[in-house]
């Protein structure tokens, strides 16, 4: 696959336990990612081409019909796919039906409609997602490596030290019952240091580990991690990615809310957001839209710029869930001391030292950190007041809904 193909994976997905080879997990992140890009179908089917599977394959029989068939025939309509979600466990086949057109080498595939409500309507569930870069992962050569790679990525963007019991990272991999990796040498030998090196080699990722024991056993591993992997993506210069990802989409990401005149916020029900996103098919509607998706964009660009000057890193995920938590002033204010203050000394976890700032701006509105806020560089963006709208009024004119 030399396209870049973006799956934004269901946190609940990737914790998913799957019986897969690593060609067949290359299949199944293929299917996944078809999938979103088509946006389901009202059947739960999605079409692809054989010579997308063809393409992730080195071996001479799976680059044949047949040898494909037998893999979505044979194995992926009997294997399971097994997940959680709150106190709901779901356990489906992968496929349910495979068609094979042999005139344009087009397979349909038919899912099953608990899978592609997970794979679609990830933000709708709230289980969050991990963006994966398919051009990347499917230079692995090993399953566990592509698992051991998801597993670290689903908390990269908040954390640079994961800790995971050992037990539970071999459960991951389906390989708590099997005798041969019991013991933590042979585990270490032929899964775990093989799958860091590949990591380390191809994926975009610095990953080293330590081993934490409990008495002699070895109880947790602890990854020390670099991820240089984006996880957000520049949606508007990517071709492919902009046909794969929606602006209601993007502007579900971007959290608009107060006044606007579509509102996309996770605290608005479900039925809400369908019917505010329905409303935008509009054209008129959707310039609004687009237009306020663009602004939170260029405030975010101009908090980035600010970073990049004072030479910090935090990434743009990060600041977003800051500012949920927060709130946008806050936020601005935080951002400021920060980059005052990396005048004055070393800071070598800016996002824990921005954390630290943000909680006493919350608890202590009127001390110190307040008075340095107002005395530090203000964003640009911080220099004028924004026109006020009645967005909903506005967009009931250009709709025709006033009467």
């Amino acid at each position: 696959m030399t396209e870049k193909y973006i799956l934004l994976k269901s946190n609940a997905l990737v914790n998913a336990e799957i019986d897969n080879t690593n060609i067949e997990y290359k299949f199944t992140n293929l299917i996944f990612n078809e999938t979103q890009l088509q946006k389901g179908n009202d059947s739960y089917f999605t079409i692809i081409n054989i010579n997308k599977f063809k393409n992730l394959t080195d071996s001479a029989y799976l680059k044949t019909a047949k040898g494909i068939l037998s893999v979505l025939e044979d194995k992926f309509q009997k294997n399971t796919l097994k997940w959680c979600f709150g106190k709901e466990h779901y356990q489906v086949t992968l496929i349910t039906k495979v068609k094979f057109n042999e005139g344009n080498g087009n397979l349909t595939i038919y899912i099953d409609k608990d899978l592609v409500n997970f794979l679609l309507n990830y933000r709708e569930l709230g289980t969050g997602y991990t963006p994966l870069n398919l051009s990347l992962t499917n230079q692995s050569k090993s399953f566990f490596t592509q698992r051991i790679y998801e597993l670290l990525r689903l908390w990269s963007g908040e954390k640079k030290e994961i800790e995971y019991e050992l037990e539970y990272l071999k459960s991951k991999l389906l390989l708590q019952d099997h005798k041969s990796y019991k013991q933590y040498k042979e585990f270490k030998r032929r899964v775990l240091a093989p799958a860091i090196k590949e990591i380390n080699d191809k994926l975009n990722m610095k990953v080293k580990y330590e081993e934490i024991r409990v008495g002699r056993s070895v109880a947790k591993i602890k990854f020390i991690l670099e991820d240089l992997e984006p996880r957000q993506y520049d949606f508007s210069k990517d071709k492919i990615i902009k046909e794969q990802i929606s602006m209601e989409e993007v502007a579900l990401d971007l959290a608009i809310t107060n006044n606007d005149s579509v509102v996309l916020d996770s605290n608005e029900s479900k039925n809400n957001q369908l019917h505010l996103l329905n409303r935008t098919k509009n054209k008129r509607s959707k310039d609004l839209l687009n237009n306020k998706i663009k602004n939170k964009k260029e405030e975010l660009d101009e908090i980035e710029e600010f970073l990049k000057n004072a030479k910090v890193k935090i990434s743009v995920s990060t600041i977003n869930r800051l500012k949920k938590k927060y709130g946008e002033d806050l936020i601005k204010s935080g951002v400021s001391i920060l980059c005052n203050r990396l005048k004055q000394e070393k800071i070598t976890a800016p996002v824990k030292y921005l954390t630290g700032i943000l909680e006493n701006l919350k608890k202590n509105p009127n001390d110190s950190y307040n008075k340095e806020s107002n005395n530090a560089k203000k964003l640009r963006f911080n220099n004028f007041e924004p026109r006020e709208y009645d967005y909903e009024d506005l967009e009931k004119k250009l709709l025709g809904w006033h009467k």
